[in-house]
């Protein structure tokens, strides 16, 4: 079973630079950016390069990795 510990606040700037450095997102990231998502309290800039960021993996500018 997959346990992923989240912090309580997660920092958007620095997840989504990592993402966007890694060109690829991950489980964990995954998870933490559903987290911003569902948390509603983040800025439009931050949503609009999450937005780009799900933009990317649907046009396989960034790789999706599913496995652990």
């Amino acid at each position: 079973m997959l346990v992923i510990n989240l912090p309580n606040q997660i920092n958007a700037q620095d997840l989504i630079e990592d993402v966007l450095v890694k060109r690829r997102v991950d489980r964990n990231d995954q998870y933490k950016l559903r987290s911003l998502i569902l948390q509603g309290d983040i800025s439009d800039e931050d949503r609009a390069l999450i937005d780009r960021i799900l933009y990317g993996v649907r046009r396989g500018i960034l790789q999706l990795v599913t496995t652990v």
